[in-house]
């Protein structure tokens, strides 16, 4: 990866593999200065943010043992091969946004090591294979997980139940399967719980009524059958209810009448029957 890969010409030069970040006083130019590039108070590097530079190259290329104190890795628009397990080693990232790349290869389990990890983006790329259970193990801090648009699959890790500080969790056009699990019931402080375009199956479970912070759920375009249960009317303060294209049925769309805050609501190509609530 060299220069001319990262910024624009008239932009500073950033050369991840030929400078030795930790020794500033050794480095040749100030990289503390490049575009991008943030430092402590001993001109460690503690940021990379090239998300918008349109990076041409590999992420391996980085030498990531140059950054032991990097708290934010976001590169997009360019990167392809797959994610490094050498990632596992940046023990105080909190962000990680690989989004909007091409990335191949399957998600490292070694992203589980990131103990201070907030935010993971990997969305947007084209990844493989299972979310590694890791993910859910060590990943306390988590509150943002974007896995969206890539082609992973096999069944959701009963330990993503484990976060219990997750606000965001956006896993919309993969190929998961099975049933939508009960254990997102744990996951009380989520917001935002996008699943739409798998190919999930089963009903959904009642622990949905446990998630009173949620603002907007999106399972459509699944596999999913039975009836609306009676416990989302418990979710006061949802704005969108996007539940089309399954195979849902049953006269029970009364119970979504007392849902007030709702500002969408998609229920279309669904099996539903009866008359259509007045309340809504």
């Amino acid at each position: 990866m060299t220069a001319a890969d990262v910024v624009p010409r008239d932009s500073p030069t950033f050369d991840a593999a030929s400078v030795g970040y930790l020794s500033g006083s050794n480095s040749p130019s100030d990289h503390c200065h490049w575009t991008g590039i943030t430092c402590n108070a001993s001109r460690s590097v503690t940021e990379i943010r090239l998300y918008r530079y349109y990076l041409n190259g590999e992420p391996g290329q980085l030498n990531l043992s140059c950054f032991p104190n990097l708290k934010v890795l976001s590169l997009g628009f360019g990167l392809h091969g797959n994610i490094p397990i050498q990632i596992g080693a940046l023990s105080k990232l909190e962000l990680l946004d690989l989004s909007t790349n091409h990335l191949t290869g399957s998600i490292p389990p070694e992203i589980g090591y990131l103990k201070n990890l907030v935010s993971l983006y990997l969305n947007n790329n084209n990844l493989i294979g299972h979310i590694p259970s890791a993910l859910g193990q060590q990943l306390n801090n988590l509150t943002s997980l974007f896995l969206r648009s890539n082609q992973l699959f096999g069944s959701l890790p009963k330990e993503i139940g484990n976060l219990q500080n997750l606000t965001y969790l956006h896993l919309s056009n993969n190929n998961l399967v099975g049933p939508v699990p009960s254990f997102l019931g744990h996951l009380t402080n989520l917001t935002d719980l996008y699943l739409d375009s798998n190919q999930l199956s089963g009903s959904i479970p009642s622990e949905i009524g446990n998630m009173n912070h949620l603002a907007s759920i999106d399972m459509s375009r699944n596999n999913i059958y039975g009836t609306i249960p009676n416990e989302i009317n418990q979710l006061s303060g949802l704005t969108l209810l996007n539940l089309s294209s399954n195979i849902l049925s049953s006269q029970t769309l009364f119970i979504i009448a007392g849902l007030f805050s709702l500002e969408y609501l998609g229920l279309s190509n669904n099996k539903f029957s009866g008359p259509i609530p007045s309340g809504i």
